[in-house]
């Protein structure tokens, strides 16, 4: 913890103090809409960071990332693969084609859930993943939804759907644990 958030504390909503632990958790429950898979599997990686570095390592060392990097960034890379392997998140290429855009994400559980549909033909076969992001979110913003982004220093895009309601919270909550969550049309 760095000494601003040791003299300061992090506060929540409530004003109480959270750990990086809480924050991730929080995270996750959050995006994932407080699916017991996705919270069993974030606990597993929060009580114990280098077990669970070991039984991940293909996928920690895929994204670039091993056992040097601190903790906070390894418990981040561990949340970002399991709300991807659980079906809250999708990877989507910087060059991704429109048709695999519009299979992956529209596959996740928070777009199937909660009838977040879209109109394809709204989304140019040219345009690219930002583009598309922007349209979805005028075409959700009345449902109170929008498209973010986690980001992991990648070419990538790693987007979900959000509710607008929680998406200054993801933010504040990411930037406190030294990472950050966008507009997916910001990335």
């Amino acid at each position: 913890m760095g000494l601003f958030n040791i003299l300061f504390g992090q506060k929540g909503p409530a004003s109480e103090v959270l750990s990086p632990q809480t924050i991730f958790s929080e995270i996750s429950r959050i995006i994932s809409g407080g699916d017991e898979i996705v919270a069993g599997k974030m606990s597993d990686c929060l009580s114990d960071i280098k077990k669970y570095y070991s039984d991940n390592i293909i996928r920690y060392h895929e994204r670039g990332f091993d056992d040097n990097d601190d903790n906070d960034t390894l418990y981040w890379i561990g949340m970002v693969d399991i709300l991807e392997s659980c079906g809250y998140v999708c990877e989507e290429d910087y060059k991704e084609k429109k048709s695999d855009f519009l299979h992956s994400f529209g596959e996740l559980k928070e777009v199937k859930g909660n009838s977040l549909f879209f109109d394809e033909n709204n989304l140019k076969e040219k345009d690219s993943v930002p583009d598309w992001c922007r349209e979805l979110d005028k075409e959700w913003k009345e449902k109170g939804w929008c498209t973010a982004a986690l980001d992991i220093d990648s070419d990538s895009y790693l987007i979900f759907p959000c509710r607008l309601s929680d998406f200054d919270t993801l933010v504040d909550y990411a930037m406190r644990v030294g990472h950050s969550i966008d507009r997916a049309v910001n990335v």
